[in-house]
């Protein structure tokens, strides 16, 4: 098990420094404040946040070089999302921790450049700054404005605070958007999501019979997928003062069958996403020790959830990590026995570290997936126990 752990230690090294030189220079374009437009090769840093410059060269073998968004007025790379200068009025108002007891917006005048979302007849534009995100829209060649939702405390007479939302977005995208197919109810559906606001502005731009340009960028996906394999269990147990005590049961190899539900982030061009998988684990064994005869009869479904990081080998062909935790509910009722079944000890799972690597092409994907080492009688002060897992599972994406 030691040895095979290493393995794959190694493989999610190996990884990793695939994940590290994914940071590339792309072809790709900006222009300047002259209007000329620079084919060059920018360097891709999958921005979170909006950037305010990058780095850029002008051929393969030239110098780096910095752009700042003082003197350009757009970028692209590859087919991607395009970023626009624009000066703006922006409330930078924080929808997670709303502390301010101003209704209306509260303007600055700031120059951004603006991620394009969607281009016709209205043009979406986005903006993040770290937690902080808000949108903005054009339409007809009018000037460009914020789409507005603030969340604000009001304080009554006797000092309770209640919160509300200016949800103001609402009526502008039925005011400003008006189309016979578009009616106020469909703006009143409309949540302070990208994916929402992208369906209205193709359904308005489609309406005005403009064709609809939406910019390739990440979205919320859903996932389910079906994965089988093998899994190799060890367990062993020590006496915390006499070693006498102590005995390694090896490893025991079952079928293992899972469902998995994996979540695509919208962002960072939907490579990191968030994973759960419950799982049917079991080992049985028993042994003579020195000091007594133990007997192990363990069976537990384990939920198993984390965070995985694609890294793109060609548009259908990926390698991947992943990192998680695994919390496991006992579903029998054995525990563990000593000396003929006369001392039983409390099954009792602890929090289980998983880590894994893998490969995916289209639908189908194989992973090399360690868990362990886990504390199995965690209410026992005498006891020492260690419960490890190393799983190779086939998986199959069903939608």
């Amino acid at each position: 098990m030691k040895k095979i752990s290493g393995i794959l230690l190694f493989i999610i090294m190996v990884c990793s420094n695939s994940m590290l030189g994914q940071i590339t220079f792309k072809p790709a374009y900006f222009i300047d404040n002259s209007g000329s437009k620079v084919s060059c090769l920018i360097k891709d840093v999958e921005w979170k946040s909006n950037p305010t410059n990058f780095e850029y060269k002008l051929t393969e073998d030239s110098t780096v070089q910095i752009a700042t968004i003082d003197n350009v007025q757009e970028f692209q790379i590859e087919d991607f999302s395009k970023y626009i200068r624009k000066t703006v009025e922006l409330d930078r108002w924080d929808v997670f921790s709303p502390v301010t007891e101003q209704r209306e917006s509260v303007y600055k005048t700031e120059t951004l450049l603006l991620k394009e979302i969607v281009k016709g007849a209205a043009n979406l534009y986005g903006y993040a700054d770290g937690s902080f995100t808000t949108y903005f829209y054009e339409v007809n060649q009018a000037p460009i404005k914020q789409l507005v939702r603030k969340n604000y405390y009001v304080t009554d007479a006797i000092g309770n605070r209640k919160k509300y939302s200016n949800n103001m977005f609402k009526r502008q995208l039925y005011s400003d958007l008006k189309c016979d197919d578009i009616t106020e109810n469909r703006a009143k559906n409309v949540n302070y999501f990208e994916g929402d606001f992208v369906r209205f502005f193709k359904k308005y731009n489609a309406c005005m019979g403009d064709t609809v340009d939406v910019a390739e960028s990440g979205e919320t996906k859903f996932h389910l997928g079906i994965r089988a394999g093998v899994v190799q269990n060890s367990f062993s147990i020590d006496h915390n003062s006499d070693a006498r005590f102590s005995y390694d049961y090896g490893d025991n190899t079952q079928l293992r069958v899972g469902l998995e539900a994996e979540v695509i982030l919208p962002f960072n061009r939907n490579k990191w996403s968030i994973l759960f998988e419950p799982v049917y684990a079991a080992f049985k064994g028993e042994g003579d020790q020195t000091m007594f005869t133990g007997t192990v009869d363990y069976k537990a479904i384990e939920f198993q959830m984390g965070i995985r990081h694609y890294m793109f080998l060609k548009s259908e062909s990926k390698i991947f990590v992943n990192g998680g935790l695994v919390y496991a509910i006992k579903i029998n009722d054995k525990n563990y026995y000593i000396e003929q079944n006369v001392y039983p000890i409390l099954f009792k799972p602890q929090v289980q570290l998983m880590v894994g690597a893998g490969y995916k092409y289209k639908k189908i994907s194989a992973e090399v997936r360690y868990l362990g080492p886990q504390r199995l009688l965690a209410d026992s002060t005498l006891w020492n126990s260690k419960f490890t897992s190393l799983a190779f599972v086939l998986g199959y994406q069903i939608f």
